[in-house]
């Protein structure tokens, strides 16, 4: 056998064992954040201690309360209850023997019909509403088993803890970034404490961005619901579809804002073409292949890099993969 031959089986011997690593290697998605732009101003909480000593106070139950998802499997939909996750020492809730890792499922104040509840807002507003002669009767589920009592809340005579702040990230439909707004940001929006989503980043061809959507934008509904908080945000992203007609609703500069948008548009095809022994072409899951003369030249393409080869040996690669997928 010939010198050549023995090079060319070398040679479709070296591209079979070095393909596999070289094309795992390959991204095929890009990393979030290079393509997005985000406000470190607005990432924190406003200083806004002074105005947020002037709100109302409301009552004091000393029940401190979370997202009860954090105990429940499903994160796509709205959550049964609210996850106790402090007590106040010698406190009303103490008294009635609420505890830590209680779900609090509803609650009615004095003879009215009792509120399902599902955020912490929702408990924000009943100690909003409640008076300190009142009575909440609760319902709460414990280690699975559902039980009864009636806080009686006392007057409260400081402000609760401000709220931490935390941050959320939306990147396949509409390339967006909000916080929770703070007591003062959501009060000046007609908001309760615990609403509110801040704009604090948008990819750069987001569709939101293009319609008119700001960086410091409250968002508070979209196609005519009520947004409360930036967990609601996400799961109403979540239900619509690409290409959505999609109506906002933002509070900014002490004002509400209807934008009219959509949400992404993305092609996902498959698409094949070849000629036996000499071409074949492939695009699937945006994966792009192109090999001509049984691989002498060949192609690998993704949305943030490309591998050529050629004589099966020589290899290039570039691209880059720390970009957001640019969203058109």
């Amino acid at each position: 056998m010939s010198k050549l031959t023995w090079l060319i089986i070398y040679s479709v011997i070296l591209s079979s064992l070095g393909c596999s690593s070289l094309s795992s290697g390959l991204p095929t998605q890009a990393a979030p954040l290079e393509n997005m732009d985000v406000s470190r101003t607005l990432l924190a909480m406003p200083q806004d201690e002074e105005q947020r000593q002037e709100l109302p106070l409301g009552v004091f139950t000393g029940v401190e309360v979370g997202d009860s998802r954090l105990t429940l499997e499903n994160q796509l939909e709205a959550p049964e209850g609210v996850l106790v996750t402090g007590i106040v020492e010698n406190s009303p809730a103490v008294a009635v023997g609420i505890q830590v890792g209680d779900i609090i499922l509803e609650a009615a104040i004095d003879e009215n019909a009792p509120t399902l509840l599902h955020w912490p807002s929702d408990w924000f507003e009943l100690e909003q509403k409640a008076q300190p002669d009142s009575a909440i009767h609760l319902l709460y589920d414990r280690a699975g088993r559902d039980f009864k009592t009636t806080i009686k809340p006392v007057k409260r005579i400081s402000p609760p803890n401000r709220l931490s702040v935390e941050t959320f990230r939306e990147e396949a439909k509409v390339g967006i970034i909000v916080r929770n707004a703070s007591e003062v940001e959501a009060s000046k929006a007609g908001l309760l404490r615990g609403e509110g989503c801040v704009v604090t980043g948008l990819a750069r061809k987001s569709p939101w961005r293009e319609e008119g959507v700001l960086f410091g934008d409250i968002i508070i509904e979209i196609n005519n619901k009520i947004i409360r908080n930036p967990q609601e945000l996400l799961i109403t992203i979540n239900g619509l579809k690409k290409g959505d007609d999609v109506k906002i609703v933002v509070f900014r500069n002490d004002k509400k804002i209807a934008l009219n948008t959509t949400v992404s548009k993305r092609k996902r095809e498959t698409i094949e073409f070849n000629i036996p022994l000499i071409f074949s072409y492939g695009n699937k899951r945006g994966i792009e292949e192109t090999s001509v003369l049984l691989g002498l030249f060949s192609v690998r393409k993704t949305m943030v890099a490309s591998e050529y080869k050629l004589f099966w040996l020589i290899n290039y690669t570039v691209g880059d993969s720390n970009r957001l997928e640019e969203i058109k």
